[in-house]
């Protein structure tokens, strides 16, 4: 299949692009798998697999194989950068579906799921500890918590017909009431993602789950004071 480099190149955009993380790290790696999705000419549904299945098997080396745990490490990079990739494929193609953004949404949140399980469990294995059973549990919860407070806050806006983008209100009062740059203080996805490649790839699970329950529960908590109305 004949390859547009242009639109690789411009497929990859959007509000990721303002993200240095993503920008200077994540998006030209995406690029170069977008190209290579591109010459295959693979099916749209396909690709919106892909991020799950690197963290299927990133899952698994850390659960069979604990020795090569930065193995682990690299497929969790590349598993959040095909989630790049899925989104890039459709636009490139103009084929963005509900289904896709469906199946966007969910992957990442079984993939992490796995990740957690299986490091919890080679953690309670080598320590016999039951502790780090119920710091996985927190980290989980966290993690499910801040993430469906982000898509409740959208789902809201367009079930009620809000004119007022509720994300951009909930910025806009941080900001308003603590003087703070929301993104001076964002955990957004591609710092998830690299905080569960790094820590899993050094084998340190239990900082992983505490990072998580900490920062994860601050962030829907955070709505709830930000968001609460004025008298």
């Amino acid at each position: 299949m004949k390859v547009d480099k242009k639109r690789i190149q411009y497929s990859v955009k959007g509000e990721h692009l303002t993200k240095p993380l993503i920008r200077y790290f994540y998006a030209p790696l995406a690029r170069k798998f977008l190209y290579l999705v591109a010459v295959l000419n693979l099916p749209i549904q396909f690709v919106n697999t892909f991020n799950l299945l690197f963290a299927i098997f990133a899952g698994l080396i850390i659960f069979f194989y604990p020795n090569y745990l930065w193995i682990a490490g690299l497929l969790i990079i590349v598993s959040f950068t095909m989630d790049l990739v899925d989104g890039a494929w459709a636009r490139y193609n103009q084929k963005r579906s509900l289904y896709g953004k469906w199946l966007d949404e969910t992957n990442g949140l079984v993939g992490v799921f796995l990740v957690f399980a299986a490091g919890a469990w080679i953690t309670f294995v080598a320590k016999g500890d039951v502790s780090i059973l119920l710091l996985f549990g927190f980290a989980t919860f966290a993690y499910m918590m801040m993430n469906y407070a982000g898509v409740l806050m959208e789902l809201i806006r367009y079930r009620y017909e809000l004119k007022e983008n509720l994300s951009d209100a909930f910025k806009n009062s941080l900001s308003k009431k603590t003087g703070i740059k929301p993104s001076s203080i964002g955990f957004s996805f591609e710092y998830q993602w690299t905080i569960i490649a790094i820590l899993a790839a050094l084998n340190q699970f239990v900082i992983l789950f505490w990072v998580f329950i900490i920062l994860g529960n601050l962030q829907w908590m955070a709505r709830y004071i930000i968001l609460w109305p004025k008298r």
